[in-house]
Formats: structure tokens, C-alpha cells, sequence
């Protein structure tokens, strides 16, 4: 009998533990707003066996809500255990056009941009001006002396000039601004004064157009940030050009390797770059070429495993429908980049580039006739698979930025 209990205890003690462990996992995964835009009284959070249900705290009667109306909505697992509580916000679902074609992208920074820290060989030995005067990686140089810089040139030419006067820099590091004093030294090798950094003042590259929105004229593309090559951080940008591109090769992705889309920019424009963030590049645009008939932009809640459509271009500058499928959802809003992992299970693309490759950031994946994402990261160990972002995020960065331009 005793033997009986004991058994009977660890059983439950086993299920109790499990239960917490599930709706731990599930008050991390599940972003605390939402927006509604089907009126339903609930929606489904996870797809698979593992389900939860929001519903009205309000009562059992469901009140029709008004676009821009707020309410808090219990989240509770399988309909019955709490979870949270989280914010949904009642509203019509965004319309945008469909792009998916190749674009590249001329980005000017907000200063320049320190990437590397060096010696400075003076006739005394090393010296490490920069440095000393606490100097970083990534961070940014907005002026030297009161006097603002935005090149290479003009950082050269102000250090040479002061011919080893103390000089003042006014330097951002992580959205804070703070002086710093540096004296540069002669160097014996080069015959001028040096501060012993490497900064850069602009960035290229090659991306893929995700959506364009008539109503505001903001165009959204990438799903990620410009990235430096050598600090791995965002790009602070002051503005910067979008033009056309046309795809010319491939670097076939495999095992341990990227793929990646060679090509080149060609004439005319396509827009200006407004904003670099994590959660991809945007601008305001003016014809820009898209695909088909406008498309509604899926709430998270909405998107869930199972087929999908990649709008891709691997070849020329138009782009073409591939299928796919998102085998993973992620809902946790610390990885904005990371919301869900899409497989290539067209042959026609895997035989192309072997899945994803890079360039192909940015492209549209559609599910149920609707937008629920982009492409933004390949894995190394897989290249058939990566990883996407929510169209809700990009969508709502674009409504940011158009508010911010107006």
C-alpha cells in the first residue's frame, strides 16, 4: 500500500513539475500585445499537440470591439490552466504589395564608424592614441573639436591638422554620447600624425524587397540589420540610396558553407533608406516593382506550421514562387529576427542554390494567401532551412517609420 502512494506521489509530483515547466515556457514564448484583427473570441497560440486560448476577462458575453480598442485577455493552457495575461489591440489588418525583387543598397552612416583599433609605429616604439583615450569597437564618431564628420577624409584631415594637439571627440557608444580626449601620435612609417584607428563611413550590399505599402509609400526589405562586417553591429545610418539589382551567379550552398547571390546594382532608383534596425532596412519609395494583387499581412497568432510560398529571385531581377514550409514557431520577442524556421522543399530552388543562401534576406513567405513573413538567416549546418521574422514586426516597423517621416 505504502509503495502504492509513494508511486502514486511521484506520478503526480512528475505531472505537476511538467505542468510548470510547460506554462513557464509558454509565459516566455508568448508576446505580451497582440493584434486582432478576426474578431474571434480565440485565437490559438502554439500549432501542434501543446495549444492555448485567449479569451475576454470581460464576462462570457463578447462585446464587438472597435478598431484601436484595447483589451487584456487571459491566456490559459488547453483552455483552462493561467498562463498570462497579454494586451490585444483590435484593429483591420495591414494591406500590402507583394516585391520579392533583388535591390541594393547604399547606406551612409550617422558619423563614421570604428571598426578597428591599431598602433601607431612612432620613433619611440607603439603607441595606442585611440585606445588609450577609450576607444571602442562599434563605437561612432560624430565630431572631432565641435566640427562634425561624416568620412574617412575629414577624420584623416582633422587628426593630421592638430599635428599632435590634444583633441576632443565627441563619441556615441550604445545611444549615449560622451567626449573623449586623444592626442595622436607621428608616425615614423607614414610621415603623419595618426590616431591609431580604422573607421568607415558607408556600407553596400544586395538584399531582397519584402513588401511595399501604397497607403504610407514605405517599403520594407531584408528582415535584419545592415551589419558591419568587421564589429557585427547594426550600421548607424543618416540616410542612404536604394537601387535596382540584377542577380548574374550563385554560390551553391552546402554543409558548413553559406550559399550566396552574386550580382550588381543597375541604373535608376528605387527609394531612400530611412531606417536600419534589427528588424530589417526601410525607406519611402515611389514605383516599385511588386507581384500580383495587394495581400493582407498576418497577425502572429495566425501563422502556423505547415506549407508555405517563398517569393525568391535567384536568377535576373524577377522573382519566382517556391515552396516551402515552417516546420518551427518562436514566439519570444527577444529574438525579433528568429520567429520561426522555414525549409525549402522545392527541388526546382534546391537544385538552384541548395535552400536558402545569402540575398535572399527579405523574401516573402505567404501562407493561406496571406503575408506571414520573410526570410532572414540560412543555417550552416543545414542550408536548406533558416530562419524568418513575422510580417506583423516589419509591418509595424513600417508604420513607425512612416509616422516618424510625416
Amino acid at each position: 500500500m505504502k509503495r502504492a502512494i509513494r508511486w502514486t506521489a511521484a506520478v503526480l509530483f512528475a505531472a505537476c513539475a511538467a505542468v510548470f515547466a510547460v506554462v513557464g515556457a509558454a509565459q516566455n514564448a508568448v508576446p505580451g500585445v497582440f493584434k486582432d484583427t478576426a474578431g474571434e473570441e480565440a485565437f490559438s497560440l502554439f500549432s501542434g499537440t501543446i495549444t492555448a486560448a485567449a479569451t475576454p476577462k470581460t464576462g462570457s458575453e463578447k462585446v464587438a470591439a472597435a478598431a484601436g480598442d484595447l483589451e487584456e485577455w487571459d491566456v490559459r493552457l488547453f483552455g483552462v490552466i493561467p498562463v498570462k495575461t497579454v494586451t490585444v489591440k483590435h484593429g483591420n489588418a495591414p494591406v500590402v504589395r507583394l516585391c520579392g525583387a533583388p535591390f541594393g543598397i547604399k547606406a551612409y552612416t550617422d558619423g563614421v564608424l570604428v571598426v578597428g583599433l591599431c598602433d601607431v609605429d612612432t620613433h619611440t616604439g607603439n603607441a595606442s592614441p585611440a585606445e588609450n583615450a577609450g576607444v571602442r569597437v562599434g563605437d561612432v564618431i560624430l565630431a572631432i573639436d565641435g566640427k562634425t564628420v561624416t568620412t574617412n577624409e575629414e577624420v584623416s584631415a582633422l587628426i593630421a591638422g592638430a599635428n599632435g594637439r590634444a583633441q576632443t571627440l565627441l563619441v556615441r557608444r550604445n545611444g549615449v554620447e560622451f567626449p573623449a580626449t586623444v592626442r595622436a601620435e607621428y608616425s615614423a612609417s607614414e610621415s603623419t600624425f595618426k590616431a591609431g584607428m580604422w573607421v568607415r563611413d558607408s556600407a553596400a550590399g544586395i538584399g531582397t524587397l519584402t513588401f511595399y505599402d501604397t497607403e504610407t509609400g514605405v517599403l520594407a526589405g531584408l528582415g535584419h540589420a545592415i551589419c558591419d562586417v568587421d564589429t557585427g553591429e547594426a550600421i548607424p545610418i543618416s540616410g542612404g540610396e536604394l537601387v535596382p539589382a540584377y542577380i548574374f551567379g550563385i554560390d551553391k550552398g552546402e554543409e558548413g558553407k553559406a550559399g550566396e547571390l552574386r550580382g550588381s546594382f543597375t541604373s535608376g532608383t528605387l527609394g531612400t533608406l530611412c531606417k536600419n534596425v534589427d528588424t530589417g532596412i526601410y525607406g519611402k519609395g515611389g514605383k516599385l516593382p511588386t507581384v500580383g494583387e495587394p495581400v493582407m499581412v498576418a497577425m502572429k497568432q495566425e501563422v502556423k506550421e505547415g506549407a508555405v510560398k517563398v517569393l525568391a529571385c535567384v536568377e535576373g531581377n524577377e522573382p519566382a514562387w517556391y515552396d516551402g514550409e515552417i516546420t518551427k514557431l518562436r514566439y519570444a520577442e527577444a529574438a525579433p529576427t528568429r520567429n520561426m524556421v522555414v525549409k525549402i522543399t522545392d527541388p526546382a530552388l534546391l537544385q538552384k542554390t541548395g535552400g536558402i543562401v545569402q540575398g535572399m534576406s527579405g523574401s516573402p513567405i505567404l501562407q493561406d494567401g496571406r503575408l506571414v513573413g520573410a526570410v532572414t538567416h540560412v543555417f550552416l549546418n543545414d542550408p536548406t532551412a533558416g530562419y524568418g521574422i513575422f510580417a506583423e514586426t516589419m509591418w509595424k516597423t513600417a508604420e513607425a517609420t512612416a509616422e516618424n517621416a510625416a
